[in-house]
């Protein structure tokens, strides 16, 4: 059975209600432990790009001062390509592939800015200075959400707005443990997010129809695997 492709519009809606969530949770922890260290907040886009000063991420997963269980043993450096770990290296080289696209497309939409004949046409330059202003304003993951298609949808979407509030953070809470646990499969994930997932579901009404634990573990499970993916 193929996979379901994910709409622009889930993609918009999932990346903002975590952008929203490590906002806030940067604020509560700054405001706490953190305050004489404080965490950076999500950066916008156009704040990235000046960061990174037009830098482009390599495609390859860094040498890191990490140990990495491999073939029974421990090794420090990257780890290497193939078997569990070539997840891994897929993950790194998408995001860094997405990375240096949005910086290749500020400095495109930023040179047509300053681009004379654009300028010198009023409507023509007020476009393309509302583009360049819309783009570094966002943040990174929800770029597609200034297109009045996706912008739409997401609006539609709104009618699973109760289900989403509980799916999203679970979703999160799995890509974080993933990232921690690069080599644990969809069930494993499941097995361990399925606890706080049920109690979610319950703190937030019920929306899913879960009665133990057992049935997020089912709906968890369903979620991560591509072909069930909704």
């Amino acid at each position: 059975m193929s996979a379901r492709k994910v709409t622009p519009a889930k993609m918009v809606a999932a990346q903002k209600q975590f952008n929203e969530h490590m906002r806030e949770w940067a604020r509560v922890q700054n405001a706490d432990r953190f305050k004489d260290c404080p965490i950076p907040e999500p950066r916008t886009i156009g704040q990235q790009v000046d960061e990174s000063e037009g830098v482009r991420t390599p495609l390859e997963v860094p040498a890191q001062l990490v140990e990495w269980q491999h073939e029974g043993g421990v090794m420090i450096g990257t780890p290497p390509k193939g078997g569990a770990y070539q997840s891994l290296h897929d993950d790194f080289a998408a995001m860094a592939r997405n990375d240096n696209g949005i910086v290749a497309l500020v400095e495109g939409l930023r040179a047509l800015a300053t681009n004379p004949e654009i300028i010198a046409g009023e409507e023509s330059g007020a476009f393309i200075s509302g583009i360049l202003e819309a783009v570094e304003g966002s943040y990174q993951g929800e770029l597609l959400a200034l297109l009045p298609s996706v912008s739409a949808a997401l609006r539609v979407g709104g009618k699973h707005k109760k289900t989403d509030d509980v799916k999203e953070p679970i979703l999160s809470k799995c890509r974080a443990y993933k990232e921690a646990h690069p080599t644990h499969g969809n069930g494993k994930i499941a097995k361990e997010i399925a606890p706080d997932a049920f109690k979610m579901n319950q703190s937030a009404g019920h929306p899913f129809g879960w009665k133990n634990e057992i049935d997020a573990y089912e709906a968890i499970k369903g979620w991560l695997t591509p072909s069930k993916s909704k």
